[in-house]
């Protein structure tokens, strides 16, 4: 009876996995049989047993792949995004276009000497943040991590609350920085400020290169900046997830990662795949180029329907 069951739980696409102890269902499809998710859930218990006796268990859910902190050591090798990116900044028309300027608004009295000392804190956790790419001896760019103490760093604070037009005040700011150009050397690769409107609003603007965050890493920052000031108002420690391994570690498993023979065949086969002429794709379009690439360019929005997205 148990294995017509799970028969027909895997013949309507239905993937069953047990985690933290509990019976959890995977599928890909939305409307399921109501009598299947009926008798699933009636012998929930007896398919968790048998599961685990049988080690029948889904792969659907793998392992994380461990990536171990590397070795410790003067320099360390680049991602390949990294790589893309540093030859992009090399070029001097796109020496800011990979910044990401980014700000949050900010309620209530804060204190720009704890931010300052916030951002510190948040400097010290994130080794990204205090990491620099030089050549070395080889002609080789890697990644230098800074010590958190030679890095000049500084968060610039405005108070424009004797302004009239403290909003546009802020607006100039942002704009101005948002294309001023970063020192991939030398560091650091990210700029903060604290823009104070009025006596309880404020905006916290950050600009950051590409080469060490993307959008997700934004949010991080903004997070971990915000739970350090309230832990040092407090006189506590931050509640913040343990950080297991930094950017480097994860360069460094890339490398050998792609080192591994099943990786080379999949290489080779696309080398072969794509070898020869390959045809040019000319897709037609309302804009031509222009002659000289500018990194200026524009957002366009617009809705989609519940119909349309389902």
């Amino acid at each position: 009876m148990m294995i017509d069951l799970l028969n027909r739980i895997t013949q309507e696409g239905i993937v069953l996995d047990i985690v933290d102890g509990e019976l959890k269902l995977f599928a890909d499809q939305i409307d399921l049989d109501i009598s299947l998710l009926q008798e699933i859930k009636e012998n929930k218990k007896e398919i968790v047993a048998y599961l685990i006796e049988t080690g029948s268990l889904s792969t659907r859910k793998k392992k994380h792949t461990h990536i171990p902190a590397a070795a410790e050591d003067k320099s360390y090798p680049l991602s390949d995004g990294q790589r893309r990116l540093w030859i992009m900044s090399q070029y001097e028309e796109g020496a800011a276009g990979y910044n990401m300027p980014s700000k949050v608004h900010l309620e209530g009295s804060y204190d720009p000497q704890n931010i300052a000392e916030a951002m510190k804190a948040v400097v010290q956790r994130h080794e990204i943040l205090r990491t620099v790419f030089r050549m070395d001896e080889e002609g080789m760019v890697r990644q230098w991590v800074l010590p958190a103490d030679s890095l000049s760093f500084e968060i610039d604070y405005q108070d424009f609350r004797e302004h009239a037009d403290a909003s546009h005040l802020v607006s100039t700011y942002l704009e101005a920085d948002s294309y001023k150009s970063f020192d991939l050397e030398n560091g650091p690769l990210f700029r903060a400020a604290l823009l104070q409107i009025s006596d309880d609003a404020y905006v916290f603007y950050y600009n950051m290169h590409h080469i060490i965050s993307d959008g997700w890493s934004m949010n991080i920052l903004a997070r971990d900046l915000l739970a350090f000031y309230e832990a040092q108002k407090t006189q506590t420690t931050p509640e913040l997830p343990e950080l297991h391994i930094q950017y480097k570690d994860f360069t460094v498993w890339q490398r050998s990662y792609l080192e591994e023979d099943h990786i080379k065949e999949h290489r080779a086969y696309w080398h072969e795949k794509l070898s020869g002429n390959l045809p040019v794709l000319d897709f037609p379009s309302a804009k031509f180029r222009p002659a000289t690439k500018t990194f200026t360019g524009r957002s366009l929005g617009t809705h989609l329907s519940a119909a349309t997205t389902d």
